[in-house]
């Protein structure tokens, strides 16, 4: 029963990639951004160049899993809509504040089903885990307290990180219209992806603890169980 947890829960693989794809998908965007900007181009127009590259990374990711999924359509779609809010107001600020909506709605969406006693994170274990999905836990001989602890901490993970992002576009917000647009792009690209991936590490690092101290105690009854 431990070793299917163990095979469920043993992904630093995937969180490797999770962060190599964030690094990919972050830095190009903003190396197009700032060699536009030495060549002079009005801060608008050089985050056009960003969102253009953007847009095509993830068109390349869709042409090259061959699979249409919907973080990359999302990504294009935003892309679309802020190259029309760019070159309509040739406001920079507004361009980088709107682009935060996406993230905003998904972590505040994390923190309101926390909040609400449904976390997401919880639903998204058992998609990634279905070892962890919640009709599979008696089988893994989990007690009832057991199933209960492991819906109190998808709670407190959910409100207590969707909180803590949650608040990052207010700081996003200060730094845009605090400061230049050179400034203030490198900040928040920089910072809110690091954010989110810091969450990440340490919510899987809570979850792997949960899941191996209740699967051994599950293992250590058995054992008692049978030598009775």
């Amino acid at each position: 029963m431990s070793q299917q947890a163990d095979a469920g829960m043993d992904t630093p693989k995937s969180l490797r990639e999770y962060i190599v794809n964030t690094a990919i998908n972050t830095i190009p965007p903003l190396i197009a951004y700032y060699v536009l900007r030495v060549f002079d181009f009005e801060p608008y127009l050089a985050l056009v160049g960003a969102i253009i590259t953007a847009a095509v990374q993830g068109a390349l990711t869709m042409v090259r899993k061959r699979k249409v999924e919907p973080a990359n359509v999302v990504v294009i779609v935003g892309a679309a809509c802020s190259l029309i809010i760019a070159l309509t107001t040739r406001n920079p600020r507004i361009v980088q504040a709107l682009e935060l909506v996406p993230m905003s709605l998904l972590v505040w969406s994390f923190a309101i089903s926390g909040l609400l006693r449904k976390p997401n994170s919880k639903k998204m274990a058992g998609v990634i885990s279905p070892a962890l999905a919640e009709a599979a836990l008696p089988e893994r001989g989990w007690t009832e307290q057991s199933i209960q602890d492991w819906h109190r901490l998808h709670t407190q993970l959910c409100v207590g990180l969707g909180l803590l992002c949650g608040f990052y576009p207010v700081f996003a917000l200060y730094m845009i219209f605090s400061y230049p647009v050179d400034i203030s792009q490198f900040v928040i690209v920089a910072t809110g992806p690091t954010l989110v991936v810091l969450c990440i590490v340490f919510a899987v690092a809570r979850i792997r603890r949960f899941v191996g101290r209740h699967d051994a105690a599950t293992d250590a009854a058995v054992i008692v169980t049978a030598s009775e």
